[in-house]
């Protein structure tokens, strides 16, 4: 947690105070708080929520085809935050999502996608980070991790994508004149490829065996043979 307290900035509105005292937004007009003077479209990763000021500001700049992701240090401090200034407010905005750095990641795989945003940007609240300024280091760390990860994704998918494409419409010429599987009203159909989440639901595809109609892709079926699963 690091914040201590709310107190009432001169607008009425409180803003929050760190653990050293120190406010995070101005105590006589929270209002103008900017982030920056130049906006551009695109996705930000903003370091520090408290009060909202500052968020606030970002998405009166900002058209319809950007999104703001908002990061708190833990927790805790997210939800202190929530009842202060008038992030309350700030959350009714569809291009805004709040989560903490722990959460950072998985945020980014699914909201971040390269071919809808422009451009990407990471921005801080100034006080925020210089109170926080471990929790700052730690979030540009998991950005650079992970667009590494989306871009050598995004390659991949360049890379192959014609490929896949034309593999997929000729095997729906095929697969067309086929007769549709059956599957039983008192089962459930589950659809096993390849991934990290495979390893994870062995046990359960196991216990729920005979409840279950599988359908399996060649390159998870090694897998379930090794569990001594046989698909269906």
């Amino acid at each position: 947690m690091i914040y201590s307290e709310a107190i009432p900035s001169k607008t009425g509105e409180k803003i929050p105070l760190f653990t050293d005292k120190k406010p995070m937004h101005s105590k006589y007009n929270p209002h103008a708080e900017r982030l920056t003077e130049n906006f551009e479209e695109g996705f930000y990763v903003i370091g520090g929520i408290g009060g909202s000021f500052h968020l606030k500001s970002l998405l009166d700049a900002l058209g319809k085809d950007s999104f703001v992701l908002a990061v708190e240090e833990d927790d805790e401090s997210l939800n202190f935050s929530i009842e202060s200034g008038i992030t309350s407010i700030v959350r009714q905005d569809k291009r805004i999502q709040f989560c903490t750095i722990s959460e950072l990641e998985n945020q980014l795989k699914n909201l971040y996608l390269p071919v809808l945003y422009s451009s990407f940007f990471y921005l801080s609240q100034r006080a925020w980070e210089t109170h926080a300024e471990n929790a700052a280091s730690r979030i540009k760390t998991i950005i650079q991790e992970t667009l590494s990860s989306i871009s050598a994704d995004y390659s991949v998918q360049a890379h192959f994508g014609k490929q896949w494409q034309k593999n997929i419409l000729q095997n729906l010429m095929q697969i067309k004149p086929c007769k549709a599987p059956f599957v039983p009203h008192d089962k459930s159909a589950s659809i096993i490829a390849a991934g990290p989440s495979l390893d994870k639901s062995i046990n359960e595809l196991k216990q729920d065996r005979e409840k279950t109609v599988i359908f399996c892709t060649d390159t998870a079926y090694q897998t379930l043979q090794k569990h001594s699963i046989e698909p269906d």
